[in-house]
């Protein structure tokens, strides 16, 4: 494929809350990206609110349009595989809203499709991009060499990450995903993203230990999951990530993330502040303040033994988290697009924040064998 120049066209497809909040503002800021084609079924939203921008109201108008390069696909999880399969086909580069699919047969699909036409797909595992999970990132590579134990926390040992909300009903309209069906429950819907991080951290594990269950039972029978514990072990290096959501979790400023190493602990309460502000219409482009943590009783917590200090200087305080920017990942997929290479897996190492095919399938495979070893209440190798 040719270079895209000096913009690509997106069609995004799927017109609810989180492409009225994220993706369409984030493309329309983007200075590689141009929105073009919104696929929206029922209803004239997206006219009034870009009105500028075409309508479709089926794939294959999008699919047969030459000007659009990129499809964003942010649709409910059941229809990603198609959808995605039937952009590649057509030629478009192809970013998922989480999870990329429902299986990992489909991901796997996917993944041979775009490399056999080398077109880019990748999945916006946007929490890769909270301040919150940077700071900790930035903390576990200063800690990274086990030969002698240096950095701020030394070798890591253990890892835990949490993603709880409070919410002892249904969501009003009985919203799919916490409807029977495939991908629905909290493992498809949360699940994507603590275990996208802890891959990101940490690679493919040796085991999986997975407790996935229905805790408040709102239906009679209901079998979608609305709560998860899975541990994920390395033997190599003693390390194990213990990764928790759930809908249960009453406290203002539950527990974000935990690391411990063989030097001090890092503790972080409370979650990332993008979430909410682009409830309230902020973003990078109009807010100064946009991915900042600003209030100071919300940083991190560390308590750790300095090394390469006389005496071992022993640290105690706050750990201001790093700014935030969901919009980094647009930068680098419109980049991608625009300066297309003609080797696709070199765009994925020169651009970090995009994630590649083969990561977003392994995710994939992660929470099946998350329910695995749920269903069989057992231990699972990788």
């Amino acid at each position: 494929m040719t270079s895209i120049s000096p913009v690509a066209n997106v069609a995004v497809v799927g017109f609810g809350k989180i492409a009225q909040e994220l993706h369409c503002p984030f493309v329309t800021a983007s200075p590689h990206l141009r929105l073009h084609t919104i696929l929206e079924r029922h209803g004239d939203r997206c006219v009034q609110a870009y009105p500028n921008v075409c309508r479709a109201t089926t794939m294959d108008v999008v699919c047969a349009d030459a000007a659009v390069h990129l499809v964003i696909i942010t649709t409910p999880n059941d229809s990603h595989a198609s959808l995605a399969r039937q952009a590649l086909q057509a030629g478009k580069h192809v970013m998922v809203e989480k999870p990329l699919v429902n299986t990992y047969a489909e991901a796997q699909e996917l993944v041979q499709l775009a490399t056999e036409r080398n077109l880019i797909l990748t999945v916006f595992h946007n929490r890769r991009l909270d301040g919150d999970f940077l700071t900790v990132k930035r903390l576990i590579e200063a800690a990274s060499d086990d030969s002698d134990e240096r950095g701020v926390l030394g070798r890591i040992v253990y890892y835990e990450s949490h993603f709880d909300r409070y919410r002892d009903q249904l969501k009003p309209n009985h919203a799919w995903r916490e409807a029977a069906g495939p991908g629905s429950g909290v493992l498809a819907d949360l699940g994507p993203h603590l275990l996208d991080q802890a891959l990101y951290l940490f690679g493919t594990p040796d085991t999986v230990t997975a407790d996935v269950r229905n805790q408040r039972q709102l239906k009679p029978n209901d079998p979608v999951d609305d709560t998860f514990t899975v541990h994920l072990d390395y033997q190599a290096t003693g390390l194990r990530c213990t990764l928790t959501a759930g809908m249960l979790v009453r406290m203002a400023n539950p527990l974000r993330f935990m690391v411990n190493g063989t030097r001090g602990t890092y503790l972080k309460y409370g979650g990332d502040p993008q979430e909410a502000q682009l409830q309230r219409g902020k973003y990078p482009f109009n807010c100064i303040e946009y991915g900042l943590e600003l209030d100071q009783d919300k940083w991190g917590q560390i308590d750790t033994t300095l090394p390469d200090t006389q005496g071992g200087v022993h640290l105690v305080g706050r750990v201001e988290p790093v700014r935030g920017n969901y919009g980094a990942f647009f930068e680098a997929l419109g980049r991608a697009v625009v300066d297309h290479d003609p080797v696709v897996p070199v765009v994925y190492a020169k651009y970090e924040a995009l994630v590649s095919p083969r990561e977003a399938a392994q995710c994939i495979r992660l929470i099946e064998l998350c329910r695995q070893s749920s269903e069989e209440k057992r231990t699972v190798a990788w």
